[in-house]
């Protein structure tokens, strides 16, 4: 009976290695797990455009096992669960040092036409104190530096803008505090799942990765941005709106470091900020290790830094933020979209949209980053 079934396994093998030339060997007479690797399946859901992976994929396993007294062929495509710690008790760190932008979402956004996302790879859990988390369940694959870019043909002016609330939407999912500074912060569902396979990477290198902020609509840059233009919220010391009496001076002197509403790449859930938000956390000590590695092993994860020092490459836009890290997989062809759909009589609805033409502000700021982030 076991021979039998050892056969039928191999015959399984052979079907599936047919339809996957990459499908690595497996032994039928081995009768330990063995993966199946196939790094260029992707699986779609109708019309829904995402960044998807086959039900047989690099975790998908074969074994002949014993149930009930009989042996059975397993074909199993679910991966196994992280070693890392339970994710039902958070560890939430109760500092905030944000000094420049805050991070919570408004209530009063509106969803605007989702996009469905639709992802095999990744499952959904509570941990028990209404903050969801996706758990990654194959910690120890290696990381892939060939991604499928998202199609964002369909994404819509609302989206580009931030129009919309990311707690509400299909494609974003709340971030466990167990990766973050405070709760109440939200990513899309396929950078997130991207970020905890950085961390995890990072932290058996002792790095330590910690969101600081993520997802921003419109109305939450807006409130930050008419704070700072109102005089409410000083910058450096000074009340801006008699500071800089001048509308395109005080919009630039706001600009170093905040997103006009609208032109935010923070609205689309692809954006990051790590650790700290002051360059010279990160020019030594612990900050420097975190920044060196982020330099040399982000991009596996698909992570890029858009507003790098400001040279002749780079001679507009904000100024650098070692901080800010982008999923370039989905946040490549939204801006790409942003080019094609957004122009400045969009750029509206708050104190101080006029200055958007006169500064360019997406010919300058929306456009003005790393040139590897184009």
């Amino acid at each position: 009976m076991k021979a039998a079934l050892i056969i039928i396994s191999y015959i399984i093998f052979l079907s599936i290695s047919t339809c996957n030339k990459d499908a690595s060997y497996i032994n039928p007479a081995d009768t330990t797990e063995a993966p199946i690797t196939n790094e260029n399946n992707s699986n779609s859901n109708n019309n829904e455009s995402n960044i998807a992976s086959s039900q047989i994929n690099a975790n998908t396993k074969i074994t002949v096992g014993e149930i009930d007294g009989q042996y059975t062929v397993i074909v199993n495509t679910s991966e196994t669960k992280s070693n890392e710690e339970n994710p039902n008790s958070p560890k939430e760190n109760n500092s905030n040092n944000e000094d420049r932008e805050d991070n919570s979402i408004a209530s009063s956004d509106t969803n605007n036409t989702p996009t469905s996302y639709n992802n095999n790879d990744e499952e959904l859990v509570n941990n028990g104190n209404n903050d969801e988390e996706f758990t990654e369940k194959n910690n120890n694959s290696s990381s892939n530096t060939d991604f499928m870019f998202f199609d964002a043909s369909s994404i819509d002016d609302s989206y580009l803008l931030g129009k919309f609330n990311p707690a509400t939407h299909d494609d974003f999912t709340l971030i466990n505090t167990k990766y973050a500074n405070r709760s109440g912060m939200y990513m899309r569902k396929d950078a997130y799942q991207a970020f905890l396979k950085m961390y995890n990477a990072a932290k058996k290198d002792g790095i330590h990765l910690q969101i600081v902020s993520a997802a921003r609509s419109f109305s939450k840059q807006k409130s930050i941005w008419e704070a700072k233009w109102s005089g409410a919220k000083k910058v450096e010391g000074q009340d801006l709106s008699k500071a800089v009496p001048f509308a395109a001076d005080r919009a630039r002197k706001i600009l170093e470091y905040s997103a006009m509403p609208g032109a935010s790449r923070h609205h689309w859930g692809t954006d990051i900020d790590l650790n700290n938000l002051n360059n010279e956390y990160f020019a030594s000590g612990q900050g420097k290790k975190i920044y060196d590695w982020l330099n040399k092993n982000a991009k596996k994860y698909g992570f890029y830094q858009p507003y790098t020092e400001q040279d002749a490459n780079r001679p507009h836009g904000h100024y650098e933020e070692k901080w800010h890290w982008s999923y370039l997989p989905v946040a490549l062809p939204l801006y790409e979209m942003y080019q094609k759909k957004i122009n400045y009589q969009k750029i509206s609805g708050f104190k101080g949209s006029d200055t958007a033409k006169e500064i360019q502000i997406i010919d300058n700021y929306v456009n003005g980053i790393d040139s590897s982030c184009k």
